[in-house]
């Protein structure tokens, strides 16, 4: 007999079950083109698939698929683990409607005697599928998914979480960039969903409408570093099997679509019913062709995003349906508006936001064509006086497709010719009053029910209304009783609040209390020493301040500490400025003694310009008698006779320079004594 030319494996299950303890055992049959068939009895499953492997194309034929799987995930498993090019074949065809294999056999002329055996049986099984016969099972679709994501195996460690996820996610964006690259320069097709994150990308899952080989020529597989990618074909719901048989042209359809990582579905006859609202997640064109599918034929696929994307454009070319993408942009308000009132008028309920943002450009859309239908009808009316006949669907389908009226109703109208032509027009139409009766009889059931229903609905709608404002008065009471304790807490925590701060002030009043307790025990403590302590003749008490900062000064001079001809002793003169310089001058001190660090280089030079003597306290002898310092005689007179300017030189006595010498002794005299006196007013 003649086979085929690509290598065919017959099996039939000899002993046990897949559903059994015990491992099956199988009788197959190889044909191929090299010679006498090959027969193998009693081999397990690992050895028929280890046959499959070796043959890298061909055909596994059963006449039952569950005696290699005992259900459909081990089904998936199995068909996961044989090469892309060999088929399964069911040579009894598909379930529910198989032909037993002996009837199948007869059929084909296939020569056995008796009830075959077993290996007698994956033979004929072999021959059938050879010659065409039964049904292949299909369990994924012809397209697989790149997945990248984090890698598992990979641990973060320290306190830096957030920063390790940002840099995790980053380099799965940097991946997706680098495999969308590549596919766009190879030119091979692809949808692309992401789920983003902070840091860049949480995961990126391509579907990839190409072979496998062509895949693994931009991608590979791996598990190292931070990410992983994984390529896993795209399964279907369900495990389906090929059928050769055509079915009756399915109804044409109106479909809205919202694209993203969750696709939105809403399907509507022509009519405007509504025919089913799906939500598909991470879905692939295939899955939403073969969605779209189960309704009917899909004649206008319409989207409110504008452009519409390439996966819409895509899935309106499979089905050669006219697409339509609403230019102006549909608010929240809108949307929700529209489809409510749908809701109402229909007796639906949108499930998510995504079947509303699918059904409200439909709706939109079909509005458009209500009122073009109507044209056409009355156009058609006028034209034909009613005397023709037309396909109102297919009317309805050219004009949705975008037909001028004329030509939808030419395209629709129902021709006859001859006499053959017009009895099958009258059978035609009996039918159809047949059908219309029956419909007739089925509306008037179903009116019933839904008055019933609307009834029970309105009943239910009242009970809703009443719990509602039950619901309403409650949460008023919630909010007053809400408001209410927040001002509680809000009173007691402000109550805390100042009972914390009190005994704050408290303490501080204590703290500085007992502060003020001992600083007049150390000024008792430095009066005594004062009044005891005696310097010798000699020394003369001067002014002392902390620094020379402008705001010192300033404080010193409104509180009178400094006064004209005053020596000052500065802790530290670093602070000091041209502000600082100015304020010195207009105080008239003479002198000054830095202890620390001594003025800026620019200042000391103003400070010697306007004539004020600056030494530090290593050229100085200072003494204290309590908290005030004292220099020797000596030093005053020399600042003073710096103060002095030099006279011209005369021809008078020498009684006259002693009259000199005078005149800078009262001085320091002078200002000895009113030092004296502060020291006396302050003890």
């Amino acid at each position: 007999m003649r086979y085929l030319r690509t290598p065919v494996l017959g099996v039939d299950i000899k002993a046990g079950s897949p559903r059994g303890k015990a491992a099956p055992k199988y009788s197959a049959c190889l044909l191929s083109d090299s010679g006498e068939p090959e027969l193998f009895d009693g081999i397990t499953l690992a050895e028929i698939l280890r046959i499959v492997r070796q043959m890298s194309r061909g055909y596994l034929a059963v006449d039952n698929i569950f005696e290699l799987a005992k259900d459909s995930r081990s089904l998936k498993r199995l068909v996961a683990s044989i090469p892309e090019d060999v088929k399964i074949i069911q040579v009894t065809g598909p379930p529910g409607e198989g032909v037993p294999l002996r009837k199948l056999a007869r059929d084909a002329g296939l020569e056995y005697d008796g009830k075959p055996g077993s290996l007698e049986s994956a033979k004929l099984i072999a021959e059938l599928a050879a010659l065409g016969y039964g049904s292949e099972v299909v369990a994924f679709n012809p397209e697989y998914r790149v997945v990248i994501s984090k890698n598992r195996s990979v641990r973060q460690g320290g306190s830096g979480s957030a920063r390790w996820k940002r840099f995790i996610e980053a380099a799965i964006l940097s991946e997706a960039n680098r495999v969308s690259a590549e596919f766009d320069r190879v030119g091979i097709d692809y949808d692309l969903y992401v789920e983003r994150g902070p840091g860049g990308l949480k995961r990126a899952e391509f579907i990839v409408y190409a072979p496998k080989e062509s895949i693994l020529s931009v991608v590979r597989e791996h598990e190292w570093g931070p990410v992983k990618v994984h390529i896993e074909p795209s399964w279907r719901k369900r495990i389906e099997f090929t059928r050769t048989e055509l079915s009756r042209r399915p109804r044409p359809i109106m479909v809205g679509i919202d694209p993203g990582m969750s696709i939105g579905i809403a399907v509507m006859d022509l009519y405007g019913r509504i025919l089913g609202l799906e939500t598909l997640r991470r879905a692939s064109r295939s899955e939403v062709i073969e969605t779209l599918a189960q309704y009917g034929r899909p004649v206008l696929i319409t989207t409110d995003v504008s452009p519409p994307p390439k996966n819409v454009v895509k899935i309106a070319q499979a089905f050669g349906a006219r697409l339509v993408a609403l230019n102006e942009h549909m608010k929240i308000e809108d949307k929700i508006k529209i489809v409510r009132e749908f809701e109402e008028r229909q007796g639906i309920s949108v499930g998510s936001s995504h079947e509303r943002d699918a059904l409200a450009p439909l709706i939109k859309v079909y509005q458009r064509m209500r009122t073009l239908f109507e044209k056409a009808e009355g156009h058609l009316r006028e034209m034909d006086g009613g005397l023709g006949l037309v396909d109102r669907t297919r009317l309805y389908e050219l004009l949705t497709r975008g037909a001028s009226i004329v030509e939808a109703i030419e395209g629709s109208r129902i021709r006859s010719e001859g006499k053959d032509g017009r009895e099958e027009q009258v059978e035609t139409l009996k039918a159809k009053q047949r059908e219309i009766i029956e419909l007739r009889r089925i509306l008037r059931s179903k009116t019933e029910k839904i008055r019933s229903l609307e009834e029970e609905l309105e009943y239910y709608r009242r009970k809703v209304r009443e719990l509602e404002r039950e619901i309403t008065k409650l949460m008023e009471e919630l909010d007053k009783i809400r408001h209410q304790r927040k001002r509680e807490l809000e009173r007691d925590r402000l109550v805390s609040q100042l009972r914390e701060r009190i005994r704050e002030l408290e303490a501080d009043v204590g703290r500085r209390d007992a502060m003020i307790d001992s600083l007049r025990a150390e000024l008792r403590s430095l009066r005594r020493d004062v009044a005891r302590s005696d310097l010798g003749p000699g020394w003369v008490p001067i002014k002392a301040v902390e620094n020379l900062s402008r705001s010192t000064l300033e404080e010193a001079i409104v509180r009178g500490v400094l006064s004209e001809g005053d020596v000052v002793l500065v802790g530290d003169a670093s602070t000091a400025g041209p502000r600082s310089v100015r304020l010195l001058k207009d105080a008239g001190v003479w002198a000054i003694v830095h202890s620390c660090s001594p003025p800026p280089p620019e200042v000391l030079s103003m400070l010697e310009e306007e004539g004020i003597f600056v030494t530090s306290t290593n050229s100085v002898e200072i003494r204290w008698k309590g908290a005030i310092p004292h220099v020797r005689e000596e030093f005053l007179l020399r600042v003073a006779a710096r103060r002095r300017p030099p006279e011209p030189v005369k021809e008078e006595s020498e009684a006259g320079e002693g009259e000199d010498g005078g005149d800078i002794l009262s001085i320091v005299w002078e200002y000895r004594r009113s030092l004296l006196d502060e020291e006396g007013a302050t003890h």
